[in-house]
C-alpha cells in the first residue's frame, strides 16, 4: 500500500515537471492531467512526441534536485484545500447560535479560502501529494490516440 502511495506521489511530481516543461518549450500547449500510480494520463494539444521528450527532460531535472518543477499553483491539490477550508467552516457554522455569528464565521470563511487555499495548497503538494524523489522510477512508454484536434496520451512508469 505504502509502495503505491509513493508511486502516486512520484508520478504526480513527474506529471507537474513534465507539464511545466511543455509549457517552458510552448506557451500556448494546453493540456489536463490526472496521476495514478502507474504513470499518468494527459489530454489536451501536445503531441506524444513532444511530451515524450519532456518527460525526459522532467525526470532528469527532479532527479537533479529541480523539486520545484513538481509544485504548481494550477493543480487541483490546491482547489482541495479550498474546499477542505469551506467544508470546516461550513461545519463550525453548525455551532453558531446567532445570525451575526454566522454572518461573520460565513465572512472569516471566505476570506480563509481567498487567501490561504493557494498557498496551504503548494504547501501540501510539496509535503503531501508528490515526491520529487523519484528514485528508482522509470519511463516505460508514452502512447495514445488523437481524437479530433485533442490528445489523449498515457505516460506509464515502472
Amino acid at each position: 500500500m505504502w509502495r503505491a502511495g509513493k508511486r502516486l506521489r512520484q508520478n504526480h511530481a513527474l506529471e507537474h515537471a513534465t507539464i511545466a516543461i511543455l509549457r517552458e518549450r510552448d506557451p500556448a500547449v494546453r493540456v489536463i492531467a490526472r496521476s495514478t500510480s502507474r504513470g499518468f494520463k494527459l489530454y489536451g494539444t501536445a503531441e506524444a512526441e513532444e511530451v515524450r521528450a519532456a518527460v525526459d527532460e522532467a525526470l532528469t531535472r527532479l532527479k537533479r534536485g529541480e523539486w520545484r518543477l513538481a509544485v504548481t499553483q494550477q493543480c487541483g491539490t490546491t482547489v482541495a484545500v479550498g474546499v477542505l477550508v469551506g467544508t470546516l467552516g461550513l461545519w463550525l457554522n453548525e455551532f453558531m447560535r446567532s445570525p451575526r455569528q454566522k454572518v461573520a464565521l460565513g465572512l472569516a470563511t471566505s476570506l480563509a479560502i481567498a487567501f490561504a487555499a493557494q498557498p496551504v495548497g503548494l504547501l501540501a503538494q510539496r509535503h503531501l501529494t508528490t515526491e520529487p524523489q523519484l528514485d528508482g522510477l522509470q519511463v516505460r512508454d508514452v502512447r495514445g490516440r488523437t481524437l479530433g484536434k485533442k490528445n489523449w496520451l498515457e505516460v506509464r512508469t515502472a
